[in-house]
């Protein structure tokens, strides 16, 4: 079961009828506020997966922003976007639960529709790389010999090769910084 989920909230965002504002605020060009709040949030967790449904209230928002915070955490991230007026279940799986993972993720699908992100994990200081391409989920470093991994950004190419860039962070060195390098990494297709 997947207890490293704090808490999944779903938020109604705004845009109703041509507006623009935020969550919860009045949209000051066309004096409308935000669309009614979901009720009835339901979140239900079988092994690694968390399903969510809720009721929604409104007929004039753009989509809803779900929100996940790992236990530990403080700060809420968006795991996930909805259409307005959506039908069917999102699927919400663990990808890497080995300490504070997942910053800067970036993702990609290969030609059979596997699916590959490159991120970074502060844990191992490192540049890690998920995929379900063997069948079954797993996550691996690619480059750990110093601070990197940042800002990963992650391709498959024709191929399927799989191409990640991503950022070197160089440290400090007193009260200055020194030097980041941009590198790159690529694997030939996993199959």
């Amino acid at each position: 079961m997947n207890r490293g989920v704090v808490a999944a909230v779903l938020f109604c965002f705004s845009g109703c009828a041509g507006g623009g504002g935020s969550e919860g605020e009045a949209d000051d060009d066309t004096g409308l506020s935000a669309p009614e709040a979901p009720s009835n949030l339901v979140a239900t967790a079988q092994d690694d997966d968390i399903t969510l449904s809720w009721t929604d209230n409104s007929s004039d928002e753009t989509g809803f922003r779900i929100y996940r915070r790992p236990a530990g955490e403080e700060d809420f991230s968006l795991a996930a976007t909805v259409s307005a007026n959506a039908s069917g279940s999102w699927e919400v799986y663990t990808v890497d639960s080995g300490g504070r993972v997942g910053k800067y993720a970036s993702i990609a699908l290969d030609s059979d529709d596997n699916v590959h992100i490159g991120y970074y994990s502060s844990t191992e200081t490192a540049l890690k790389h998920a995929s379900d391409s063997s069948g079954t989920r797993g996550a691996y470093v690619v480059d750990s010999s110093s601070m990197l991994g940042y800002y990963a950004s992650i391709a498959v190419d024709s191929d399927d090769n799989i191409h990640i860039s991503y950022y070197e962070y160089g440290g400090m060195v007193g009260d200055q910084r020194t030097k980041g390098d941009l590198k790159y990494a690529t694997l030939d297709a996993l199959k």
